[in-house]
């Protein structure tokens, strides 16, 4: 079952297992020093042990004093983060797959306060209409200091034992500004031609072969297509022939794979994609780009489906089939793909809470999460292997089959006990129900339809058209009642 998908390929020296990916995401969990924490460890051990082929981590610092997304990133700036980082290796090859780390610096799209500077850096001086803060063009000097930061980053990678680096071109990070006209207003060797918006990116690949060798893989992450249009503004960015061209240029500049994306920050819902965006929408980009080059693509297009990410894969529109959010709403996609088991995969329904509580975690208490996976960043302290197996049997009433409902009985479930679910209304999923009916809104109805097979294959019992009296409880003798009867408006 999905022959190709589960078949091996080489990126550079690095044989990857599978052509599964977990492309770069920001998570929030690592220590406010830059390095790796345990929560970081355990994350990232689970989608390898989830059988994802390369993982690749958030993108990580280059510059840690005036260069972060956010007041938890990992970073690469210094040899104090060696350890962490082949701890985190290890862990990811513990289990046979690979790992690449993405390094990066914002650019115009980073908070100045944040990162304790008046103006960020950038290629130009344009202001991002999504952030909003101030930039500065960058100096001659300060662009060959920043190339060198990513290649002694690049370095230390190599020497912690990581597989390969991604260097961050796409979603309007810093060399994407250099790559792009819209944000390259420059008039000397590094703006203007095409020649030139490259001459960064090809510093920074130059350094590193410098000084990891030729047989280190670099993977370069770009976007393909800017889509100004979605901003208004059609006729400016980076479009499909530009991001071809590009393509062409890495692989005559000797990068091992190309991680295709879109979109920067005013053009976000491209990148980072809510409900209304189908599956695989945006594939023509890495075929294009697959058409023009030799070497490996990674595609990522809201991929969920294994039997969608075959079928892209045998229409060669990709070698790789990318995706961060699949990745965090289930771990163990692959697995249960390998497996046969499809209607076990708990599938992102793309509802950005994830982006939402990322975005908001320098400022809130709320911890970055996943809507649908409780345990996604909280591996280290939730996980399946560590659940108390302490219900004896035990009868516990759950009033409520929708989402939350469904939830609390699958855990007890697996913790031993017996729930006993009601539902006043003739079928499970509660909202959730309503909420997946719009157009567009279906992959809402995946979550239920995953909660419902949860429940079948627990034998979990679930009393639908039953809203249960008070001696209807008494008469169960209930360890506890679990009181799930749905969400109201905001």
């Amino acid at each position: 079952m999905y022959k190709k998908l589960f078949s091996a390929k080489k990126i550079g020296s690095m044989e990857v297992p599978n052509r599964i990916v977990m492309t770069a995401m920001g998570n929030h969990i690592a220590n406010e020093d830059g390095t790796v924490s345990e929560a970081d460890i355990a994350f990232y051990g689970a989608r390898a042990k989830g059988g994802v082929g390369l993982v690749i981590t958030e993108c990580a610092c280059v510059d840690f004093a005036t260069g972060k997304g956010n007041l938890r990133q990992m970073s690469v700036d210094d040899d104090k983060y060696i350890p962490g980082l082949k701890q985190l290796a290890d862990e990811v090859h513990k289990y046979g797959s690979c790992i690449a780390v993405q390094i990066y610096h914002p650019g115009r799209q980073g908070i100045a306060e944040m990162n304790g500077v008046e103006s960020m850096k950038s290629a130009s001086q344009t202001e991002c209409q999504c952030v909003h803060q101030p930039t500065h063009e960058m100096t001659t000097d300060e662009i060959k200091e920043m190339a060198g930061f990513f290649i002694s980053g690049a370095k230390r990678l190599k020497e912690a034992g990581v597989d390969a680096v991604e260097l961050h071109g796409a979603h309007g990070y810093l060399i994407g500004q250099f790559l792009s006209p819209y944000t390259n207003l420059r008039t000397d060797e590094y703006g203007g031609n095409f020649e030139n918006r490259m001459r960064f990116l090809d510093e920074i690949i130059d350094g590193i072969r410098k000084e990891c060798g030729d047989d280190y893989p670099i993977i370069v992450r770009y976007s393909v297509d800017e889509h100004m249009d979605y901003a208004g503004h059609p006729e400016c960015g980076l479009h499909l022939q530009d991001g071809v061209e590009i393509a062409k240029h890495l692989e005559a500049k000797g990068v091992d794979a190309l991680d295709v994306s879109a979109g920067i920050y005013e053009t976000m819902n491209v990148a980072w994609e809510p409900v209304g965006f189908d599956q695989g929408w945006k594939m023509e980009g890495p075929q294009a780009v697959k058409k023009a080059v030799q070497i490996p693509v990674i595609g990522a297009s809201v991929i969920r489906e294994p039997q969608y990410a075959e079928q892209v894969l045998e229409e060669e529109k990709c070698d790789f089939i990318g995706s961060a959010r699949t990745f965090f709403a289930d771990p163990d996609w692959a697995v249960k793909a390998r497996e046969g088991r499809e209607k076990e995969i708990r599938k992102c329904i793309s509802c950005l809470y994830c982006m939402e509580t990322l975005m908001a975690a320098d400022l809130s208490p709320v911890p970055m999460g996943c809507a649908i996976n409780f345990q996604g960043c909280r591996e280290s302290q939730y996980n399946d292997d560590t659940l108390k197996k302490d219900g004896n049997g035990r009868t516990v009433a759950v009033i409520g089959a929708g989402p939350a409902g469904m939830e609390a009985a699958r855990v007890l479930a697996m913790r031993g006990f017996n729930p006993v679910v009601f539902e006043k209304q003739e079928q499970a999923g509660g909202q959730i129900v309503l909420a997946s009916k719009p157009p567009k809104k279906e992959k809402t109805g995946w979550l239920v339809e995953y909660q419902k097979h949860q429940l079948e294959k627990l034998g979990v019992e679930v009393r639908l058209n039953t809203a249960p009296t008070m001696e209807e409880l008494k008469a169960l003798e209930p360890y506890a009642v679990f009181v799930s009867q749905g969400s109201k408006p905001i």
